[in-house]
C-alpha cells in the first residue's frame, strides 16, 4: 500500500482499518434497514388492501340497506345492518392491529 513512494505507518494502517471496519458496520446497518423498510412497506400494502376490501364491502352493504329500506323490507335491513356491524368491527380490528405493529404511514 504504497502510494508514489509513501510507506503507510502502523498509525496509519490502524486508522485505515478502523475506517474500514467503521464502513463495514455502516454497510450492514444499511442492508438491515432496507430489509426492514421493505418489510415494513409489504406490511402496509397488506393493511392498506384489507382495509380498502372492508370498505367497499361496507359501501355495498349500505347500498343493500337503501334497498331494503325502499323496499320497507324490515328483516332484511335487519339482517345487513348485522352485517355492516360485522365489517366496522373487521375494520376496527384492522386498524388497531396496524397501530399495534407501528404499520401506520398514511392509511
Amino acid at each position: 500500500m504504497s502510494n508514489n513512494g509513501y510507506k503507510h505507518t502502523k498509525e496509519d494502517k490502524k486508522r485505515i482499518a478502523e475506517k474500514d471496519a467503521n464502513l463495514s458496520n455502516v454497510n450492514e446497518e444499511y442492508r438491515l434497514l432496507k430489509s426492514e423498510i421493505e418489510e415494513s412497506r409489504a406490511q402496509y400494502v397488506q393493511v392498506k388492501e384489507a382495509l380498502n376490501n372492508a370498505e367497499k364491502s361496507l359501501q355495498l352493504l349500505q347500498l343493500d340497506l337503501s334497498r331494503a329500506n325502499i323496499n320497507n323490507d324490515v328483516n332484511e335491513a335487519k339482517k345487513v345492518n348485522e352485517e355492516i356491524a360485522k365489517v366496522k368491527s373487521e375494520i376496527i380490528k384492522i386498524q388497531v392491529k396496524a397501530k399495534a405493529k407501528k404499520i401506520i404511514w398514511i392509511i
